[in-house]
């Protein structure tokens, strides 16, 4: 009879090293916020003042699975709540926080718009969009960014108290952009809580874009993208005062891309004769 060799078989991976290889695989992540954020000081792009601050893998199993608290957990807040409170001083509150990947901003009071340094609800705010992150691709995030909220003229707020501005997202890769779309579709709008009654109008207004910012915008995303490998989704923003700015990037494979709003950028090659 055939018996089962034990000692060709692989040992069975442990927690902590299971834990380590995911840790690992999200900080390599081209989307991770380290990773991209050279480029775009690279290209001389506009993007808010950001203090990048620690995040610990043991702070983030807390609010995953309800660990108990450590002293590595208590001196990483300790950590962050410093870095909250230096930067409030500089740019005022609300800030704006986000991990390397995500600020779950459809929670807008609840998550990355942080109104103090007060400790308790600094541990909130990273405590839900850290659950959040759990569930997406790349669950683990090698730190938390501090940033100054720019300063918006927002035609109406959703989601509760987010307010929906001027967005647009690029795709673009290695220098050459593929085409863009309003950050805002009407379906991600419609069945949460838009504050006025007209704001279809106002979204449309929100989701053209004149020959100037198109191509200031189209110039930006070739600039960052030319300094980065592989296809990208980089998203912008326009503040009260008409600049434009860098908010977030992404792997195109892993960002939502609205078929009915994209628009194609025309190439040469694709113009009539004689234009």
């Amino acid at each position: 009879m055939f018996e089962l060799d034990n000692t060709l078989l692989p040992e069975p991976e442990s927690e902590q090293g299971a834990l380590k290889r995911i840790v690992e695989r999200c900080n390599a992540s081209p989307t991770a916020y380290e990773n991209w954020a050279p480029a775009v000081k690279k290209a001389g792009v506009s993007s808010p003042a950001t203090r990048v601050v620690p995040l610990s893998t043991a702070l983030q199993l807390s609010f995953l699975e309800n660990h108990p608290e450590t002293q590595e957990m208590t001196e990483n807040l300790d950590q962050i709540v410093q870095a909250v409170e230096e930067m409030g001083k500089q740019y005022g509150f609300p800030l704006f926080i986000k991990t390397s990947f995500t600020s779950n901003k459809h929670y807008w009071d609840e998550t990355c718009c942080l109104p103090s340094a007060d400790r308790e609800t600094v541990f909130k705010h990273i405590a839900e969009i850290v659950f959040y992150q759990g569930f997406s691709p790349y669950p683990f995030s090698s730190s938390l960014l501090i940033r100054q909220m720019l300063e918006t003229e927002a035609a109406f707020h959703a989601f509760g108290n987010m307010p929906v501005t001027k967005e647009f997202r690029f795709f673009a890769g290695s220098g050459k952009v593929e085409g863009y779309q309003p950050y805002w579709p009407k379906e991600a709008i419609e069945d949460h809580g838009p504050s006025v009654e007209d704001w279809e109008q106002k979204l449309e207004a929100l989701s053209t874009l004149d020959d100037k910012d198109l191509n200031q915008l189209e110039k930006m995303a070739k600039a960052i993208t030319s300094h980065l490998e592989g296809d990208w989704s980089v998203d912008f923003l326009k503040d009260r005062h008409g600049k434009w700015w860098l908010i977030d990037m992404a792997e195109a494979r892993i960002s939502y891309r609205n078929v009915l709003g994209f628009k194609t950028i025309e190439k040469a090659s694709d113009l009539a004769p004689g234009l």
